[in-house]
């Protein structure tokens, strides 16, 4: 019998590991999205595809445990899945089938994600005649990028089962993006990139900003650093808030007109909303979700690359809006070309330097722009959104992607820390983004103290 072989998390996989090994709650690194379909299928050749692409998927057949003092992973191959479903709820009505999907997204993974199966998947069928694909995998395996390879594999198994036509080889293997990560871990690169974080961005003590505004819970009295985590209140929830079409072009077109990502744009406006709220305040951190895909292996692989950067300008408000976009611009840029630094990394930097504890940190507010949803589905219309957990970490994680693949509008789906972020906030601040946004684009030499009244 083969020798088990064992491979250490890595930086991605750490900082999950660390959520799931210190919160309560173990759902908490569950991901759970729901795919809405818009067109007839074959529920059972459907069902039969799922189990196909997962039982080859390598990100599916990683496996935490314990070896020795340290948790590690191994990976095993040709599993039969154990947890993909068809249910039949047809009978129920959309909230109530809410409620269903709330309920499998609490449920945490057996044995704490331990040496078990890492996704469970439903194939609903609904009141409508049509399905939806339920999907919850763990945090520690899978990342939004690598959902949406999975969710690929399994359209293109389905279509060349209806088809007849060879199925398609499987390309996911997370294996070469990790070992390009362990390999990082002692290069240069990893020097020039602490010291691009210890000298540019931690230069001076930042300071902390909520949507809550000033009186906001998880300020710390008498310190620039406020409460990010909360590992004893972890009960979360999510709304989902639409971003039109007709802004959603706006926004494009802009960002193409001046060679940009509409990514600066949106954290423009979120800056600006914090500072408003914030006595006008002009050090604003945003933490910033880096999907880390950059070479082919990345982008094939799966697994967990995600990474977390922080985002921080120091911006007069009498700063244009279109300067604003330059400044975000060059920032994001910068953050970009050294954002291989891990988290525990970059957060280890400014505790040793402003004495801060592993629960503080100077935002409050994370963002992950997710551009395309990335799923070829062929002729199969379908929506995508992320579903909740019933748990969460941070006060607010905002994720702008695509509704669906047909009407061209966005979705902002807020998850948010209940008892901490009140949800009529939640509203302020998205409004605030829409109308900013509009009236930006509209006069790009406006002040942000303009724009912000």
């Amino acid at each position: 019998m083969e020798e088990r072989k064992y491979y250490p998390l890595n930086k991605s996989q750490q900082v999950m590991f660390v959520n799931l090994n210190f919160s309560y709650k173990k759902s908490i690194v569950n991901i759970c999205a729901l795919v809405d379909l818009f067109s007839e299928i074959d529920a059972d050749v459907m069902l039969k595809a799922m189990k196909t692409s997962l039982k080859r998927n390598k990100s599916a057949g990683a496996r935490l445990t314990k070896h020795g003092k340290k948790f590690v992973q191994y990976f095993v191959e040709n599993e039969e899945p154990e947890h993909i479903t068809f249910v039949d709820l047809s009978d129920k009505n959309d909230e109530e089938r809410e409620k269903i999907y709330n309920k499998w997204g609490a449920t945490p993974f057996p044995n704490k994600n331990r040496d078990t199966q890492p996704y469970r998947l439903y194939l609903v069928k609904k009141d409508n005649g049509f399905c939806s694909i339920y999907i919850c995998v763990s945090h520690i395996f899978f990342d939004a990028y690598s959902v949406m390879l999975m969710l690929n594999d399994v359209f293109a198994v389905y279509r060349a089962m209806m088809s007849g036509e060879p199925i398609p080889d499987c390309i996911i293997d997370p294996l070469s993006a990790y070992e390009t990560d362990w390999e990082y871990e002692k290069s240069e690169k990893r020097d020039k990139d602490m010291k691009f974080w210890d000298e540019e961005v931690f230069d001076t003590e930042p300071h902390f900003s909520s949507i809550g505004g000033l009186n906001s819970k998880e300020y710390k009295k008498n310190r620039n650093s406020g409460e990010f985590i909360n590992l004893l209140r972890v009960k979360g929830n999510q709304i989902n808030l639409p971003f039109e079409k007709a802004l959603t072009d706006k926004v494009n077109n802009y960002s193409m007109e001046n060679n940009m990502s509409p990514q600066n744009l949106f954290y423009l406006a979120i800056r600006s909303y914090l500072s408003k709220v914030c006595g006008n305040q002009e050090d604003i951190s945003i933490m910033n979700n880096l999907a880390r895909r950059g070479t082919i292996a990345q982008k094939k692989g799966g697994g967990v690359m995600v990474n977390a950067n922080f985002i921080r300008t120091v911006m007069p408000n009498t700063t244009t809006f279109a300067e604003g976009c330059r400044i975000y611009n060059k920032t994001l840029k910068n953050v970009y070309r050294h954002g291989n630094l891990g988290f525990n990394d970059v957060t280890a930097i400014y505790q040793k330097k402003y004495k801060t504890n592993p629960l503080e940190s100077y935002f409050s507010f994370s963002v992950t722009y997710q551009p395309v949803i990335g799923v070829d589905t062929g002729d199969i219309k379908y929506s995508f959104r992320r579903m909740p957990n019933g748990a969460d970490l941070m006060p607010l994680y905002l994720t702008i992607m695509p509704k669906d693949n047909f009407s061209g509008e966005l979705l902002f789906n807020y998850e948010y820390l209940c008892g901490y972020t009140k949800v009529e906030d939640i509203h302020k601040v998205h409004e605030f983004i829409k109308v900013f946004l509009d009236k930006g684009i509209d006069n790009p030499e406006a002040t942000l103290e303009d724009l912000m009244k």
